[in-house]
């Protein structure tokens, strides 16, 4: 009966471990198609909170420029500038107004690409909290603007 009970088991785990090697493994994917630009970073580059900057994925089609909407306590006083993923800086031409920033690149930026605006010299009237810049594209053979998110950049405590 013992040797009966001890091939049983035997021959259950050796079935066991054969079905668990040829059964077929599942294989999960993740595949993401993003079809509409999106922002995917946004922060303070300098203990001070003086240089803010956003990242931004241009997705299907040629980007021509920007526009910043900034809250209304904010003064960027040293300019802005447009790098890609590699550190490049994209030539653009910056107006900064009241309330807004525009950017106008001298070529179109090609799809399936990272852009970073950095916005250097940034003095605000108040600290803590959060600065939420409207980000809007501009596109060749569309008219207007075109809502790209809102980046959300945490500024500096009074600490």
């Amino acid at each position: 009966m013992k040797k009966l009970l001890i091939s049983a088991v035997s021959a259950l785990t050796l079935t066991g471990v054969a079905l668990f090697e040829y059964a077929p493994q599942a294989k999960a994917t993740l595949q993401m198609n993003f079809t509409a630009p999106f922002i995917s970073n946004a922060g303070v580059t300098n203990t001070r909170g003086s240089e803010h900057y956003f990242t931004v994925y241009i997705t299907s089609l040629p980007l021509e420029g920007f526009r910043v909407n900034i809250p209304d306590d904010m003064r960027i006083l040293d300019g802005v500038t447009v790098e890609d993923s590699e550190g490049n800086v994209i030539p653009a031409e910056a107006t900064i107004g009241e309330g807004t920033v525009e950017l106008a690149f001298e070529q179109p930026v090609q799809p399936e690409a990272y852009l970073t605006v950095n916005l250097d010299g940034v003095e605000m009237d108040r600290q803590g909290g959060f600065a939420m810049y409207r980000v809007f594209g501009m596109w060749d053979g569309l008219d207007g603007t075109i809502p790209i998110g809102t980046a959300r950049v945490r500024l500096r405590d009074k600490t």
